[in-house]
């Protein structure tokens, strides 16, 4: 919504999906609303044993090949790898979230 359609680096970065990190406004609120108690909940030791858990199997995935875009492959899955594991998703549908994303 908010990313012209003639935006130079629409081809780029692709076609925003409805989601926390593509929202503003109510929209957003009620996305946020959604992985706030999972996070309230969580003890802040558990959410760091789950980042450096999640961390590391993205990392192993790209070493073998000795490179990586690091966004794509690292930094853009691991938030939702994490949150999706705190509200309960196995970690096979994690992946498939984040890919989505």
């Amino acid at each position: 919504e908010n990313i012209p359609a003639d935006w130079p680096l629409l081809p780029m970065v692709g076609t925003p999906m409805p989601s926390i990190y593509f929202t503003a406004g109510a929209e957003h609120r009620r996305h946020v609303e959604m992985v706030v108690p999972a996070l309230e909940a969580a003890d802040p030791f558990e959410i760091r044993q789950h980042c450096e858990q999640l961390a590391d199997r993205l990392i192993d995935a790209v070493c073998s090949r000795g490179t990586a875009d690091l966004v794509a492959e690292f930094a853009d899955p691991l938030p939702v790898l994490v949150l999706a594991r705190l509200v309960g998703f196995p970690d096979d549908e994690g992946a498939d979230i984040a890919q989505v994303l």
